[in-house]
């Protein structure tokens, strides 16, 4: 993956950035026996700070997370950032987005390499998923996650 060279002043906006990031992490909680994590951060401030982040990646996403195949470390309120990677350059236990055969965006964690392709599964998931992960339908890795609230709007 190459990166595009950043003018001197990108370098304070990488810095805000990360401080921004630090507030959303920070501000992070998990509720005993609550199976999907909560923030007293607002969904507006979370997706906000995601795009934040966004913006300081080339071919960077924001994507939300739904379901529960990944509960309970994301959620339905879960951000991601993404960003691509080189299919070449995946390891075990990167948590990846590809496309299914529908055109869906899932979001799932490599499980093991299988000839030319992966096997991924969600955290919370029995069985590995039914497609693998290829070079064809990968979109790139999980390089940021924010959880917000769902109470606040998140």
């Amino acid at each position: 993956m190459t990166r595009e060279k950043n003018p001197s002043w990108a370098g304070c906006i990488r810095a805000l950035t990360f401080c921004l990031a630090g507030f959303c992490l920070i501000s992070c909680e998990t509720i005993e026996n609550d199976p999907v994590p909560t923030s007293t951060v607002d969904g507006g401030t979370t997706l906000s700070t995601a795009r934040t982040v966004r913006w300081g990646l080339v071919g960077g996403m924001v994507t939300k997370g739904s379901g529960i195949s990944m509960a309970p470390i994301y959620g339905d309120n879960t951000i991601f950032v993404i960003t691509p990677i080189e299919f070449d350059d995946l390891e075990t236990g990167m948590i990846v987005a590809y496309r299914n055969k529908w055109g869906d965006q899932i979001v799932h964690q490599l499980m093991r390499r299988d000839g030319r392709r992966w096997v991924a599964k969600g955290l919370n998931n029995d069985r590995s998923d039914s497609e693998p992960v290829t070079r064809n339908n990968l979109v790139g890795v999980v390089y940021a996650v924010f959880n917000s609230n769902p109470a606040t709007g998140g």
